[in-house]
């Protein structure tokens, strides 16, 4: 198994960990998460991938840092996923904003989404421009 194999297995991991955490302090407090909750949740989460991904590299070096033309293939396909799917959440933000009246959240979400595309492009653009 690659490295990035085992770092998608260790991002998943860590994903569903904090996830059933966060979740579950979800549905305790009723649908109501208290902001005090997300820091430790963010924290919990980069700790897993953090020591996973160290575990990983000392565990075999020499994989670390090679990836192959299916690796960079498997990685773009994820992105293009994920990519997707935090759109289609900043898209639901934006209803929900507009149908509740809460502007700030609606506004804040499309101003990420444009901020998204904003870098997506000039990555884009950077990485013709260089011959990439």
């Amino acid at each position: 198994m690659s490295f990035q194999e085992k770092s998608a297995w260790t991002a998943l991991a860590a994903t569903l960990i904090v996830g059933a955490v966060y979740l579950g302090k979800l549905s305790a407090s009723g649908g109501i998460i208290a902001p005090g909750w997300l820091l430790p949740a963010v924290i919990l989460f980069s700790t897993i991938l953090i020591v996973g991904h160290i575990a990983i590299a000392v565990s075999n070096p020499k994989t670390a840092d090679t990836a192959d033309e299916r690796d960079r293939d498997i990685e773009r396909k994820g992105e293009v996923a994920g990519g997707f799917t935090l759109g289609s959440f900043v898209f639901l933000i934006l209803a929900l904003g507009v149908i509740s009246g809460e502007w700030a959240f609606a506004n804040l979400a499309f101003i990420g989404l444009l901020a998204s595309e904003l870098v997506k492009a000039m990555w884009r653009v950077a990485l013709y421009r260089r011959g990439a």
